[in-house]
């Protein structure tokens, strides 16, 4: 059964070999990382800091298998950015549906109004995600869409 538990040193193994191993998860992200579970441990938590984050991992069978954050938090203006990825073995199978909406909830729970992200234009998944929702759109250029949704109370 997937889950949603907020990120922690206990996921780092995973997600760093996920990061490594899955090809096609690699060229999506457009990452090259090649470190250590520790090294993905201190980038994390740096992020976590810089972006002023909640992440949480999503974990299937006791293993992380991918990563959904809500960033760029501003309490003062209600607003908020969503970010997320996923192991490919697993696209399509609902895991991302179900964390976006527990992420939703605790978006809800800081008292956050709107969170947004910006999608490649050719990312279908995630477009269709984020139309689960109410939203709205804005051109980001050709090649992405910001996507702009109100955060559903609790």
């Amino acid at each position: 059964m997937i889950s949603t538990e907020r990120y922690n040193v206990s996921h780092a193994g995973d997600l760093s070999a996920l990061l490594i191993n899955d090809f096609t998860l690699r060229d999506v992200l457009g990452t090259s990382f090649d470190g250590t579970a520790e090294e993905f441990q201190a980038g994390m938590l740096d992020w976590i800091e810089n972006n002023n984050a909640q992440s949480f991992s999503i974990v299937l069978s006791n293993r992380a298998v991918g990563l959904i954050s809500i960033c760029r938090i501003d309490l003062e203006q209600k607003t908020s950015q969503i970010g997320y990825w996923l192991a490919s073995e697993y696209w399509n199978r609902g895991f991302m549906s179900k964390a976006f909406k527990d992420v939703l909830q605790e978006a809800a729970k800081l008292g956050i109004k709107t969170a947004s992200a910006t999608i490649d234009n050719n990312n279908i998944a995630s477009q269709k995600l984020w139309r689960k929702y109410d939203f709205e759109t804005e051109a980001m250029g050709e090649k992405k869409t910001k996507y702009i949704l109100k955060v559903p109370c609790g």
